[in-house]
């Protein structure tokens, strides 16, 4: 069986030798234009993938960030089918908004 050159499961996992070599190189932040570069031609890449002159957003962070990001886009497509406009983007905001919508879209 080979070894994986990539896994995204949860440890304990086996690495290949080029994963291992990879952890031993200079670390390239987010903020390093090389980073930036490369995270924008696949911004564009997806773009092209999607066929979509839309803005792509790629979302940096563990996997709650996107359950949040799905939550927040769900609610805000509610308030807009009632009529309403979506609050300040802060949690209070969010939860607040969630209490005072009354209106059933499907009505």
């Amino acid at each position: 069986m080979n070894d994986p050159d990539f896994t995204l499961s949860a440890g304990p996992v086996t690495a290949s030798a080029r994963t291992l070599a990879a952890l031993g190189s200079p670390i390239t932040y987010h903020y390093d234009p090389a980073f930036l570069d490369c995270f924008r031609r696949t911004e564009r890449k997806v773009a092209q993938l999607l066929q979509t002159a839309a803005d792509v957003v790629l979302m940096q962070g563990e996997a709650v960030l996107g359950l949040e990001a799905a939550a927040r886009a769900n609610i805000e497509a509610y308030a807009a089918t009632c009529g309403r406009a979506f609050p300040s983007p802060a949690i209070e905001a969010l939860l607040a908004a969630l209490t005072r919508l009354e209106c059933n879209p499907e009505e």
